[in-house]
């Protein structure tokens, strides 16, 4: 009888086998869903308006992201009703320039960045409840780790101790391996060693980058 795994925990496997955090690889897709679920289906519910009206559409990062090609118009459908709220505090009629500026900006979340957070504590709980024996947590421990913004999230995550001791034990492993091929790097590039040529190291400043700033793995 085969056992449940815990929701996330496939989406996370299939992270875990790829460059780079794999929090980052999830989320990122999980985020991509929902801006197309949002911009297909959901466009003109009315709940759904009356939110992006109040987080005044996206957030910059997430503004970024919806520029791709077949989202004009489910963008433009939000955009005009969050401009109408915008020209509809200005005309309220005079008050602070603190208090305008208050009243102008986000009354909630971004939509997408609270979706994140959502499913950055569901991938998180897949793999707490799995641990370090399983399947799942013997490729977590083998794999680049978790970003810096996501392992301080892990951090704060963590309700056991033994989690919290494996979380900071592979951590040290992921930096360490880390930090020893920017050494590599870093001597390679010194005119009297040129001539050895970079090896699997040759990347670890473009990986040291996600690692520490949390970026995605460049695709394409």
């Amino acid at each position: 009888m085969s056992v449940a795994q815990p929701p996330g925990y496939h989406e996370l496997r299939e992270a875990l086998a790829q460059p780079g955090c794999p929090l980052c690889h999830v989320v990122g897709k999980a985020a991509e869903s929902y801006i197309d679920n949002l911009l297909y289906e959901s466009v003109n519910d009315v709940g759904v308006r009356a939110r992006l009206r109040r987080s005044r559409g996206f957030c910059r990062a997430h503004a970024a992201r919806l520029q791709r090609p077949g989202r004009s118009l489910g963008i433009a459908l939000i955009e005009q009703d969050v401009l109408g709220v915008l020209l509809a505090t200005l005309a309220e009629g005079t008050r602070a320039a603190g208090q305008l500026a208050r009243d102008l900006g986000p009354q909630e979340p971004c939509p997408v960045c609270q979706h994140e957070r959502e499913m950055e504590r569901l991938y998180l709980e897949a793999l707490f409840k799995s641990g370090p024996d399983s399947d799942l947590g013997r490729m977590y421990t083998a794999s680049a780790g978790l970003c810096l913004p996501h392992f301080r999230l892990a951090l704060h995550e963590a309700r056991r101790p033994d989690t919290l001791a494996w979380l900071i034990k592979a951590q040290q492993g992921f930096w360490e391996r880390l930090r020893g091929e920017l050494a590599d790097f870093i001597r390679k590039n010194d005119y009297r060693f040129r001539g050895e040529g970079l090896g699997a190291e040759g990347d670890s400043w473009l990986r040291a980058l996600m690692a520490t700033a949390g970026l995605e793995q460049p695709t394409g």
